[in-house]
């Protein structure tokens, strides 16, 4: 089923309010869909963030250590840095 960006944002907001999840990480293909996101999901109460290969690598090390240490629920990222993420 393909769905608008509208639907795939309402669509994951709509399956953390459903379902209870410690932590997990969303793959998008776009910064700008990774930040739509993010937005929604803060706004839902959920404590998210972004990361995405233009970061620096002092960054992205940063954010995945609040993630280790579970003060990241969830975890927005473009698809191309999930061939690099060491959890």
């Amino acid at each position: 089923m393909e769905l608008p960006p509208k639907g795939k944002v309402d669509f994951i907001k709509e399956v953390f309010m459903t379902c209870e999840m410690t932590q997990t990480f969303i793959f998008v293909n776009t910064k700008n869909f990774a930040e739509t996101v993010n937005r929604v999901l803060n706004q839902a109460g959920l404590k998210s963030y972004i990361m995405f290969g233009k970061m620096s690598k002092e960054e992205r090390d940063s954010t995945m250590e609040k993630f280790r240490k579970q003060q990241i629920n969830v975890l927005i990222t473009t698809d191309l840095i999930a061939r690099g993420i060491d959890v």
